[in-house]
């Protein structure tokens, strides 16, 4: 690995452990608070990262099989997936991140596939738009 993927890495190792930490301690009340995300609460977001942790993955199994698998079902799906889980218990969400391993799922994916395509995907900034249940990236 690289230095550069190794820094990237690293960073996002630090995010998903800050995330983790802050899982564990937010409040149910907390997460009834709306979000910057016009529409979304706090529980909304929560939902959202690890079901799009599980959407990254299967796009990353895809990429290291060779294979065509979108992020999600269909964008209904991911817009369900969401909405069904932003109203649970903080213990839930925090269980769903930890339990499910979303994070480490897609790490281990992320580690699983081809360097110069995880660094390219990586460097991206993230800038994608779901459409049809497909991550599109800009």
């Amino acid at each position: 690995m690289d230095a550069a993927l190794r820094e990237l890495s690293d960073q996002i190792d630090q995010a998903t452990q800050r995330l983790l930490d802050t899982a564990r301690i937010i409040t149910d009340p907390d997460l009834r608070v709306p979000s910057m995300l016009p529409g979304w609460t706090r529980g909304h977001v929560l939902a959202h990262l690890a079901r799009n942790a599980d959407g990254m993955r299967n796009v990353l199994v895809g990429v290291r099989t060779g294979q065509d698998r979108p992020a999600y079902a269909s964008a209904e799906a991911r817009e369900a997936g969401i909405q069904q889980d932003a109203g649970r218990r903080a213990t839930e969400h925090a269980a769903d991140l930890a339990r499910r391993k979303a994070a480490a799922a897609l790490e281990h994916e992320t580690r699983a596939a081809q360097q110069e395509l995880v660094l390219a995907a990586l460097r991206a900034e993230v800038d994608a738009a779901v459409l049809d249940g497909r991550v599109h990236w800009r």
